[in-house]
């Protein structure tokens, strides 16, 4: 036993080199599944005082039932209390007061995407109730509201709306505008209107706009339809010792009034059970905990698996003598197994290092460290830890087998490697048919309806066959690589080929690791990246719609005015649709009976957006002599066809046609029909009281709609989003178009508020917008029109507007979870470096050899790296069709169980991306054999020539 420790540490330090890069690999994948599971625990470090955010120096409010009233004193005269502020809450649109048209341009701009706003929290208190980051306290001196209203606002709303010391916040309450100045600012994290009224209730709220109860009574007027003065609720902080839990009971106990008592406790509980149940606010942008945790694990398993690889090659004739001296099979494959536990436990260990340095940089960093040490999860050692063993048992399986294989007289002549090479292509031909069995899963072997089974069929069968085969695949691809790229890399970096021609498949077992290992990163990237932007295509703005919509809110202009409208300067008047346009809902059996069928609640329970629009001028009348008769919506129809389709509309009865994503959710097709509820903004308010869908007693008789059609319509989901057509601002679960007459008739529509069109010339969307709203000026008393936010809404959506914000939404979506890859890819470039530094120790005697016969130091370099860009084009090529097999399936399975169910992707190759990632590779691989080739070619001949 002690002889093969002996020899374990000899060959560690003897071949320190390559066992430092095996180390630093798996430093750096321990490293990151620390960094990875300690983040949430910075998460968790960052708001653990969320409940003092909420209450500041208070330990907890006191909040009558609605309409009930609490005289302060009842608090003020408790000698446990020190402290009593009676507040008030305002809801409120904000933004940095610039102009007048400040709030209104904000609220311009976010129109039907809901935006965070602070709440106005009107509190009756000399001194700051929180932890003052600078400024003071609007208390701290006499105010004059007649003058000028003053405030104080905590961080992360300062964030939100970029104000500063000294600058206005602009605020709309009740369509009326203040301006507030900033006085100050309080330490709060959260940016948003957290807390507030809800469901008739008040809650402390967070991310606040403070100012005095004379300045909350001016804004706010008779909004909250209380006697001024009149608190709602109180904060109270009690004297130092005193247990608030004790305290809340003895008064609950004694309580006349029903009064709710909320601690910081109370509000840290609520809000660690919110995150607890939505992991992915901790986790970030990253694709998921286990994901990255499986594909960390891979990585470090063939890291070590190419170092032992490596180290079998390198002492064939070390193992061979051993044999010969009286070694066994088991000291031999003992070897191997502890070079393995010691890289393993190296790396394991450095990554703890590393992993705690970089938490705790990262804490240093923020704004919430004090003078505080992450400690490293418990959860990220023994994970760590477990990973490292069983991943050298895994590694060395391989290595092991080859080790005992050796026979004694391999030691008397040099190792040649000998491939049979019909063994792999075998092997590949298993994997290729492996590969065929996840398409046929997702797109052939189920049903529609069981979605569900789809799921288990991709997570059990589908995705496991398909990794298994592109790693049975990969001797071929490697094989196939080295015959096809060879002489093409011969050409351009000047080598003969013949030298080339075997660097591959003479060391193919550490080939194999080291083009994997690569793999796995870049194959990543390449699935996020396929996938993605596959997935984005169904909510881009399709060419085949009017590439502009106009909306005028709230209330548009009269139906006379039409006509000027048309006329307007860049609008196509030859293809100009005005659209009546409602937001109703689903009668309640109906919405039930689409969550039957797979629907989410929440898209049953949205209702619909009605486009009313003129059948010939939509489908027929397309100037022929500018637009070649495309008509101006160009639908594909997946379900029925135009010319059935248009024979039912034209005859003004209740026929609709509906996006075929909507269709598939619902289980809808021709024939089918909908029963719609007018009066949307009402029924939404009884919605918060009673289930979803149901209408009262008193709403109007339902409408009856047949499908006629069914068409695919990419990108109305987002402009349903973006364009102001959800009318009462709430969701829309799905849209609809029927003709326009029937729309205004049913619907009880007076008034042109929404135009579709093409455009012409080069009239910008705001020069537009400008000409739009000086028409809709025109109808507006001048006393409204004094003020800016009483004035008419004018929103312009264009094709590119549209297109410009979901893809740059996209962008950051989808690059900010493939950055995780990319640091895999940089990683795994370290087993690169190894497989190179290792080749070149087994060919000293080839390089010495062709030194000698007239290579310089510089073409010895060129056919080094020559090997590595071999290997990297492997990689790529194994990556890509990852990439693309895996996206194609994935977009597939989306279709059925996503939450935006039923539309169809077609597959998209990103090829800047995809580009993006093959020159990283490129450049790092180039990178790791360019270092170690260096060093090679600085040797004599006569070193390089010595035996190994």
């Amino acid at each position: 036993m002690n002889l093969l420790l002996k020899l374990i540490f000899r060959e560690a330090r003897y071949h320190r080199s390559r066992i430092a890069l095996a180390v630093l690999a798996t430093s750096a994948m321990s490293a990151m599944l620390v960094w990875l599971l300690g983040s949430i625990d910075l998460v968790v470090m960052q708001y653990e005082n969320d409940g003092e955010h909420y209450l500041g120096h208070y330990q907890l409010t006191v909040i009558p039932k609605a309409g009930q009233t609490l005289p302060p004193t009842k608090f003020q005269d408790d000698p446990l209390v020190l402290g009593v502020a009676p507040a008030v809450q305002i809801r409120c649109t904000a933004a940095k007061y610039v102009d007048e048209q400040s709030v209104l341009r904000r609220l311009r701009a976010g129109h039907g995407t809901p935006m965070p706003n602070p709440v106005i929290i009107g509190i009756d208190t000399k001194e700051c109730p929180f932890e003052l980051e600078e400024g003071k306290w609007f208390g701290s001196s006499p105010q004059r509201h007649q003058e000028e209203l003053e405030g104080v606002i905590g961080t992360g709303t300062a964030r939100l709306l970029n104000v500063s010391i000294g600058d206005y916040a602009g605020v709309r309450v009740n369509e009326k505008e203040f301006k507030i100045k900033i006085t100050g600012t309080v330490e709060q994290k959260l940016g948003g209107g957290f807390g507030g009224p809800m469901g008739g209730s008040i809650t402390p709220a967070v991310g606040a706009l403070y100012v005095s109860m004379q300045s909350a009574d001016l804004l706010a007027g008779d909004f909250n339809r209380r006697e001024n003065g009149t608190p709602q609720y109180y904060y109270i902080r009690l004297k130092d010792g005193v247990n608030v839990q004790k305290w809340i009971e003895q008064n609950k106990a004694g309580q006349a009034l029903p009064l709710t008592y909320i601690s910081a406790d109370d509000i840290q509980a609520m809000l660690n059970k919110q995150r607890q149940m939505n992991p992915g606010m901790l986790v970030g942008a990253a694709a998921s905990q286990s994901a990255i945790i499986i594909f960390v694990s891979l990585v470090s398993v063939l890291i070590v698996f190419t170092a032992l690889s490596m180290g079998v090659s390198e002492r064939t004739r070390t193992f061979a003598m051993l044999r010969t001296a009286g070694m066994e099979r088991h000291h031999i494959a003992a070897l191997i197994f502890g070079e393995g536990l010691i890289l393993a436990v190296l790396g394991w260990l450095g990554g703890m290092i590393a992993g705690w340095l970089v938490l705790n940089y990262e804490l240093l960093m923020t704004d919430y460290a004090h003078y505080r040490i992450v400690r490293l999860n418990p959860a990220a050692v023994i994970v760590s830890g477990f990973i490292a063993v069983i991943g050298a048992i895994l590694a060395a399986i391989i290595p092991i087998y080859r080790g005992t294989k050796i026979q004694p007289l391999e030691g008397m002549n040099r190792a040649f490697a000998d491939v049979n090479k019909r063994w792999f292509y075998g092997a590949g031909f298993i994997g290729f048919l492996l590969l065929v069995v996840n398409p046929v899963c997702m797109y052939y072997g189920v049903s529609s309806e069981t979605s569900m089974l789809r799921l288990m069929l991709y997570s059990c069968v589908g995705l496991p066959t398909q990794l298994l085969g592109l790693v049975l695949l990969t001797p071929s691809v490697i094989l196939l690589t080295e015959k096809c790229f060879t002489p093409f890399l011969a050409k351009i970096l000047f080598v003969p080929k013949a030298l080339l021609a075997n660097q591959l498949s003479a060391n193919l077992w550490r080939t194999i690791g080291t083009a994997v290992a690569l793999s796995i990163g870049l194959g990543v990237y390449s699935f996020l990246e396929i996938s993605g932007y596959s997935m984005l295509v169904p909510f881009t703005h399709s060419d085949r719609l009017p590439n502009t919509l106009a909306a005028i809110l709230p209330k548009g202009l009269p139906l006379t005015e039409i006509d000027r409208v048309k006329e307007l300067s860049g609008i196509d008047k030859d293809r100009f649709l005005p659209i009546a346009l409602e937001q109703p809902l689903f009668v309640k059996e109906q919405a039930e009976q689409f969550e039957k069928n797979g629907m989410s609640a929440m898209q049953a329970q949205a209702g619909i957006v009605v486009f009313g629009l003129d059948i010939e001028e939509a489908f027929e009348n397309s100037s022929p002599q500018r637009h070649q008769g495309k008509a101006m919506l160009d639908l594909q129809f997946t379900e029925g066809t135009l010319k059935e389709a248009l024979a039912k509309l034209k005859t003004g009865g209740r026929y609709c046609i509906v996006p075929d994503s909507f269709a598939f959710r619902a289980g809808l097709h021709i024939g089918g029909k909908l029963h719609l509820v007018s009066g949307g903004g009402l029924l939404r308010q009884e919605r918060g009281r009673k289930n979803a869908g149901t209408s009262s007693a008193g709403s109007s008789k339902p409408l009856e709609y047949e499908v006629c059609g069914v068409v695919s319509i990419p990108g109305w989901l987002w402009m349903a989003k973006l364009s102001g057509i959800r009318k009462y601002g709430h969701r829309s679960g799905a849209m609809m178009f029927a003709p326009y007459d029937t729309v205004m008739n049913d619907f009880k529509i007076n008034d042109a508020a929404y135009f579709w069109f093409d455009r012409i010339g080069k009239v910008s969307d705001e020069e537009l917008e400008n000409s739009l709203q000086a028409l809709a000026d025109e109808y507006v008393s001048p006393s409204r029109l004094q003020r800016d936010a009483a004035r008419p809404m004018v929103k312009i959506s264009s094709h590119d507007y549209l297109n410009e914000r979901v893809g740059s939404r996209a962008d950051q979506v989808i690059q900010a979870a493939a950055r995780m890859p990319l640091i895999l890819l940089a990683i795994s470039s370290f087993a690169m470096m190894g497989t190179i530094a290792a080749s070149i120790r087994v060919r000293r005697f080839e390089f010495g050899v062709l030194r000698s016969l007239g290579i310089t130091r510089c073409g010895l370099v060129r056919l080094i790296l020559a090997e590595a860009l071999l290997i990297s084009i492997a990689a790529v090529v194994l990556s890509v069709a990852f990439g693309v097999l895996g996206g194609w399936c994935f977009i597939g399975l989306m279709k059925y169980v996503s939450f935006f169910g039923g539309f169809t992707s077609p597959l998209t190759i990103p090829v800047y991306y995809l580009s993006i990632s093959t020159g990283v590779a490129v450049i790092l691989c180039s990178i790791a054999a360019v270092i170690p080739a260096a060093f090679a070619g600085r040797k004599e001949c006569t070193e390089l020539l010595r035996t190994i």
